[in-house]
């Protein structure tokens, strides 16, 4: 295989990232509403070590629990502040009727 067929492939799998992030962004957004209607906090640790920990069960030693580590750290940042923008949205929406 050459390098830009590698290169092609690699392309193709960040799309499939790209889709799977935006797809659990919307996830995401469900849960937020959900919280922020129910007066739940946004910081869930015990849901977040959950998480990391099946990152890094499913990664099997195929990738680096620090990769994994890095990788759903920007993601549950990124989760949490599109919760927060959703919490004060809701906030902000109600205090405004």
């Amino acid at each position: 295989m050459t390098i830009d067929a590698i290169r092609n492939e690699i392309d193709d799998v960040d799309r499939e990232i790209v889709e799977l992030l935006a797809r659990r962004n919307k996830l995401v957004g469900y849960i937020g509403t959900q919280k922020a209607a129910a007066g739940i906090p946004v910081n869930d640790r015990r849901r977040e070590k959950l998480v990391y920990h099946r990152a890094i069960a499913n990664a099997a030693d195929r990738v680096s629990d620090r990769a994994i580590t890095a990788v759903f750290s920007a993601i549950l940042d990124e989760s949490r502040r599109q919760q927060l923008r959703i919490r004060d949205e809701v906030f902000s929406g109600a205090r405004t009727r």
